[in-house]
């Protein structure tokens, strides 16, 4: 499945939200599921958890800002030949961790994502499918584990 990529996200340590128990083993199981069983090759699937190794020297922490970073790496800058996915690959994108609606608007909640500043620290999950849409050629695969935080 060499026109698969895969970016996987689990957050389990939140800055400002309770912990959850799955999130990061449910990134961590569909990862090894489709490199080990599904034959995606693992340089095309990138694993942004809470203890997640660095990759070529990149943090895959799962804050807003590196979430960001690796979705234009992959959009937009790949290896500096331009964008490492062409017409016709299939991109999977699978987040599981909180989500919040704001204004008519859900937001998956990165690691240092703050409830009291949603638009400044959430990423909007409509903003996310039109970026990755706006790639020519390319398919998404979108999948949402969101869980709502506790109303405090």
């Amino acid at each position: 499945m060499s026109n698969h990529w895969l970016l996987a996200i689990g957050v389990n340590q939140y800055r400002h939200l309770l912990p959850l128990n799955y999130a990061q083993a449910d990134a961590q199981a569909l990862w090894n599921f489709l490199v080990g069983k599904s034959g995606f090759m693992p340089d095309r699937c990138l694993l942004l958890t809470d203890t997640s190794p660095f990759i070529e020297g990149r943090s895959t922490y799962p804050s807003k800002e590196n979430i960001h970073k690796w979705i234009e790496w992959l959009l937009l800058y790949g290896t500096g030949q331009g964008s490492p996915l062409k017409s016709g690959d299939v991109l999977w994108c699978f987040f599981s961790g909180y989500a919040v609606n704001w204004e008519g608007e859900d937001y998956l909640m990165p690691i240092d994502g703050n409830p009291g500043h949603i638009s400044d620290t959430g990423i909007s999950v409509r903003s996310l499918l039109e970026r990755i849409k706006s790639h020519s050629g390319v398919m998404p695969v979108v999948l949402l584990d969101m869980k709502h935080p506790p109303v405090t």
